[in-house]
């Protein structure tokens, strides 16, 4: 049943029914949550995240994300943990952030790299769109030294704030 809802509230998400995705985003982080089910957790925790973020509410994103993020990383799961990144670096990017937001993008970029994996199909305008704001927003030595800085981080940097500027 959870996983069920997790998949629907994806679908709703893409097609852009937010107040649906959000409904089933919510009930199946509840019952993953009694399940003890993490990986279904920061499934649910990512699309809630997503929900926010095109809601124009990315401040109730980053936190949504940050945790499906380490749900990710605490089950191993490298290829959500890549596509959690590039949603938080959009979440960022929402909230006028860049300069956190290309680390994530960097970061991102290498995780699919060593794993040789592609930007899901559906995820692929979101991750362009976050691609233009950031070199609109940012100079080219500013985001070639936050994309590089991003590379050399890694997910637990993230979570403990490291990301939060490139240096």
């Amino acid at each position: 049943m959870s996983s069920t809802r997790v998949h629907l509230a994806a679908v709703a998400l893409y097609r852009d029914d937010l107040v649906t995705a959000r409904w089933l985003a919510e009930q199946a982080l509840a019952h993953f949550g009694r399940l003890g089910f993490r990986e279904g957790v920061g499934w649910a925790l990512d699309v809630a995240g997503r929900v926010a973020t095109r809601a124009g509410e990315p401040e109730r994103a980053v936190p949504a994300l940050l945790a499906s993020l380490a749900e990710h990383w605490e089950v191993g799961d490298r290829w959500r943990q890549a596509s959690v990144l590039d949603a938080l670096a959009a979440a960022y990017v929402a909230l006028g952030e860049p300069v956190r937001a290309a680390p994530l993008s960097g970061l991102a970029a290498v995780a699919r790299a060593e794993l040789g994996v592609p930007i899901p199909v559906v995820e692929q305008a979101e991750r362009a769109a976050t691609e233009v704001a950031l070199a609109e927003r940012l100079t080219g030595a500013q985001r070639y030294a936050a994309l590089g800085h991003g590379a050399a981080l890694t997910v637990p940097d993230v979570l403990a704030g490291a990301g939060a500027a490139a240096g």
